[in-house]
């Protein structure tokens, strides 16, 4: 499943390569690793943004905060 929703990245430092176990599940328009994740593993991602920042304007951002408080087993 595509899905494309905006970010707030403003970084100078970018993921060049990833650790074994991980993939890209998110690039920005310029191909730079926005997100990272260990499919195999219950909840591992990485993100290269402030998803926290964007909580109110962006679902995207909500659900990532949502289900990794559910991970973490906050109600």
């Amino acid at each position: 499943q595509n899905l494309s929703f905006r970010v707030n990245s403003s970084h100078h430092q970018a993921i060049a390569r990833l650790a074994p176990g991980f993939i890209v599940s998110a690039r920005a328009d310029d191909g730079i690793v926005e997100a990272i994740e260990a499919p195999d593993r219950p909840f591992v991602i990485g993100v290269q943004w402030h998803p926290e920042a964007m909580f109110e304007s962006e679902p995207a951002c909500r659900s990532l905060i949502q289900n990794f408080a559910k991970a973490c087993g906050v109600k």
